[in-house]
């Protein structure tokens, strides 16, 4: 007897549109909305910049904005 294949379903999109809408929009109530920022850094700067960050047991992300955080207005 043949088996009949799964099918896979396929979406395009960004993957963390699907993490947000897995939870209760409750949750979120209080973090303020983020935007994504994009730039260009050379290789050697992302080495830097990624060590740094494995090194404070923080992620780039984490890095960054409290950087930013600290800018003066």
């Amino acid at each position: 007897m043949a088996t009949k294949p799964t099918s896979l379903k396929l979406s395009a999109g960004r993957p963390s549109r699907a993490k947000e809408a897995a939870v209760p929009a409750n949750v979120f109530a209080e973090k303020e909305k983020m935007v994504r920022v994009n730039f260009d850094v050379t290789k050697d700067e992302h080495t830097k910049l990624k060590v740094h960050a494995a090194k404070s047991g923080r992620s780039i992300s984490e890095i960054l904005r409290e950087f930013v955080a600290q800018l003066s207005e």
